[in-house]
């Protein structure tokens, strides 16, 4: 029979960002960069700019409201931006 206590959180969860999420919205608007980067705004008014291309770019097409983000804080303050899309996360920093 399985536990039925919650799982801990682990330093290795924290590095692949599924953290307990710091910020769950749906998107107000987005825009890509010349780099081929997002800068998302929430519902909520944060923005979020994405700071690592290597790992693979978003390719929405939809209306912004359309995708709900959760942002998990990973380890060594950095961030991670996923959508209701799927499994990929982005790496990303709230602007100022």
């Amino acid at each position: 029979a399985k536990s039925s206590r919650p799982a801990k959180f682990s330093f290795w969860k924290s590095l692949v960002g599924n953290a307990p999420p710091i910020a769950v919205s749906r998107m107000s608007s987005y825009s890509f960069e010349k780099n081929g980067g997002f800068l998302v705004t929430l519902e909520n008014g944060q923005q979020w700019r994405q700071t690592e291309i290597e790992g693979g770019t978003a390719h929405w097409t939809r209306q912004a409201s359309d995708y709900e983000v959760t942002i998990s804080q990973g380890s060594f303050s950095t961030y991670y931006l996923r959508t209701g899309e799927g499994p990929q996360t982005y790496k990303v920093q709230q602007v100022k």
